[in-house]
């Protein structure tokens, strides 16, 4: 979808959409205030809360999404050029607001049950349906504007919500509407909530920023090569993905559990991730093969990129070991950090350096959550061992 997207939106119209997504992202994990992340514990750890669970999540995706929605349409009207048009701005807002949180939720439900391989197809689920769209849209339009695109967009992810919402309740339970300790298990999922929405700042604001901030040609060049790094990734997020629930479970015996089960896996990951960088650097003049000419300077840009994979897979193992140990508040900290000094870093480096800035600002702000995850974690094991220790 992202060739088929790239072609057909031309790289000022593709760096429109990315903008809008940028700032709607920050939004998305807000959404149901990490509800779906709280199910995936709980869950996991005990099964027979699988229905109140899936209701309070379903109430929490309900009482945000309207709220969330226009805190959104107004930073983005205050952030983006005013080239942007408020007709895709509404319609991209409430697919990712409303639609996705639903998707992902679904998802969550059989991520809980370890059912992966149905994670995958509700994932995909969405994906497909918007490749239809757009193959739709390409055959009854010569010319797609970004107001039509975000039209289909829409449809196909009210669709996919729909459809992977009716499959939890036909696989497992309906919800179960108990409103006892609603407000508890809220406040329970907003660091899961904070920490994610400042990983979508980390990750996506910096698009937007180059928008306003230089050009949409430059948030469409660096936004090109940083999709290409996320695709690279998928495999490798597939299969933390996959992990969470056990790594859940052995983060109820407590972080030295937890850390054990991340150092088995992670040098498998880190080198799957090296070695697609790699690819990503010497292969990256193929990128104008694929996307048109149009994209040509986003060769460049992925190079730049191509360590990113690895650092980034390298913090995720590190942030879902600190909340599957109930560290969740270190881990929304580090995050903190690391989104602030981004955003930072980009607010000196984008008028000085262009996407050149935000690809050095987002290298800077991996390596601190990183270290801040892995000192965290460290010292909490050696302390909860002088502890054991001290015990006997």
């Amino acid at each position: 979808m992202f060739i088929m997207m790239a072609r057909m939106l031309s790289l000022e119209g593709y760096g429109i959409y990315v903008s809008i997504l940028a700032i709607v992202a920050v939004f998305n994990p807000l959404v149901g205030c990490g509800s779906g992340i709280l199910l995936v514990r709980e869950v996991s750890r005990s099964p027979h809360l699988f229905a109140e669970q899936f209701a309070r999540s379903l109430l929490a995706v309900g009482f945000t999404f309207l709220p969330l929605f226009c805190l959104a349409i107004l930073l983005a009207v205050l952030v983006l050029p005013p080239e942007v048009p408020k007709l895709s701005l509404f319609l991209f807002a409430a697919s990712e607001l409303f639609a996705v949180p639903i998707v992902d939720l679904s998802a969550r439900c059989y991520q809980a049950q370890d059912h992966m391989g149905w994670v995958g197809c509700i994932q995909s689920l969405l994906t497909a349906l918007r490749i239809i769209a757009l193959v739709i849209v390409s055959l009854f339009c010569q010319n797609i504007d970004i107001d039509i695109w975000a039209i289909a967009y829409l449809i196909a992810s009210l669709f996919a919500a729909g459809i992977s919402l009716c499959m939890v309740i036909n696989r497992f339970f309906p919800p179960l509407w108990n409103l006892h300790g609603y407000i508890h298990s809220f406040g329970k999922g907003a660091h899961f909530a904070i920490g994610s929405t400042a990983s979508k700042v980390h990750a996506d604001l910096d698009k937007a920023m180059l928008a306003r901030m230089d050009s949409l040609e430059s948030s469409g060049v660096y936004s090109a090569g940083y999709r290409i790094t996320d695709i690279v990734m998928l495999p490798a997020l597939a299969f933390i993905s996959s992990t969470f629930s056990q790594l859940c479970r052995k983060g109820e015996e407590g972080v030295s559990a937890a850390m054990k089960l991340m150092f088995k896996f992670s040098p498998l990951l880190l080198s799957f991730t090296t070695a697609f960088g790699l690819v990503l650097f010497f292969g990256a003049e193929v990128v104008p093969l694929i996307l048109g000419e149009s994209f040509s300077e986003s060769s460049n840009a992925l190079r730049w990129l191509s360590i990113l994979p690895t650092l980034s897979i390298l913090r995720i193992f590190l942030s879902n070991t600190a909340v599957a140990s109930d560290l969740q508040k270190i881990s929304s900290q580090a995050i903190i950090a690391g989104a602030t000094s981004n955003v930072l870093l980009n607010l000196w480096w984008i008028p000085l350096w262009g996407w050149k800035g935000s690809v050095v600002a987002t290298y800077i702000s991996e390596l601190i959550m990183i270290t801040i995850l892995l000192y965290t974690l460290i010292y909490k094991k050696r302390k909860l061992s002088l502890e054991g220790k001290i015990n006997v």
